[in-house]
Parts: C-alpha cells; sequence; structure tokens
C-alpha cells in the first residue's frame, strides 16, 4: 500500500521549512527569496516523486 501525499501537507511543511533556510542564509534571503522558495518547492516535489512510501507489511499491527 503506497501513501497517497496531499499537496496541501507538502506546502506546508514547505512553509515551515521557509523560515529556517531564510535565516540561515541571510543573503540569499534577501536577493532572491522567491527564487529561493521556488527552488525549494520543485526540489521537494522531486524528491517525493521519486520516493515511494511503503509501510511494511508485519512491521505495524
Amino acid at each position: 500500500m503506497v501513501e497517497q501525499l496531499d499537496p496541501n501537507e507538502i506546502i506546508q511543511v514547505i512553509k515551515r521549512m521557509e523560515p529556517v533556510i531564510s535565516y540561515s542564509s541571510l543573503q540569499t534571503r534577501m536577493e532572491n527569496r522567491d527564487d529561493l522558495k521556488q527552488h525549494l518547492y520543485e526540489v521537494t516535489i522531486k524528491t517525493l516523486k521519486n520516493t515511494v512510501f511503503v509501510q511494511p507489511k508485519g512491521l505495524f499491527k
């Protein structure tokens, strides 16, 4: 059984991650914050698309 991911949940995760990424690199944040957000979003989506979430049988009962 492969778990389906809700796009809204993905967006919420990105929003929670954003301040950490922004403030860890203040210069980048000031220069191209939107580019950074877009890049982060694309990388996250790409990663999630390439990741299959599998619950091993028998592990949880």
